[in-house]
């Protein structure tokens, strides 16, 4: 068998600054990003309707996780961003990748709240200016949604903390 790869699981707020950090990462380490909002937007579209991106969710999700997991086993470095809400969530992509034999590394980026929220005001105005449809427009409906069932992870949860400062 080839050299083993991993899967690499930037976390972090929304708006954090994890596709940046995601992009670092592929360059440096000549890795593979795989982004599940944008297979999201791709299947959904901008404005999805949650009825019916609720089943099939799931199975989205499982989706691109196996291919994650194939990949790194095949010798691959896989940058995974995704949305990783709470411990059980967490806790549960950890499961699936142990499960599998694919090593993957959790990486947690903090950001200040005067940061988050500059990046929140710069993700919406791309929408607005440029009609950008890469990402989803932050409403205020999801942000206070987002707060509520956000959950920062203990620094032992984690294996590499990142202090966004950038």
């Amino acid at each position: 068998m080839s050299k083993i790869g991993k899967v690499i699981l930037p976390d972090g707020k929304i708006c954090s600054g994890k596709s940046t950090y995601s992009r670092r990462l592929r360059d440096e380490l000549d890795g593979v990003l795989l982004v599940v909002d944008e297979a999201i937007l791709k299947v959904f579209g901008v404005t999805p309707d949650m009825e019916r991106v609720g089943p099939e969710y799931g199975k989205l999700i499982e989706y691109v996780l196996e291919i994650a997991a194939d990949m790194a086993l095949h010798g691959t470095t896989v940058i995974l961003e995704s949305g990783y809400f709470n411990k059980d969530e967490r806790d549960w992509y950890k499961k699936f990748f142990a499960d599998r034999g694919a090593p993957y590394e959790w990486h947690f980026l903090d950001v200040s709240d005067e940061t988050w929220r500059k990046n929140i005001e710069s993700r919406n105005r791309a929408h607005d200016e440029r009609g950008e449809d890469t990402t989803f427009y932050i409403t205020d409906e999801f942000l206070a949604m987002f707060k509520e069932n956000f959950v920062i992870p203990e620094r032992g949860e984690v294996d590499v903390w990142v202090d966004n400062n950038w």
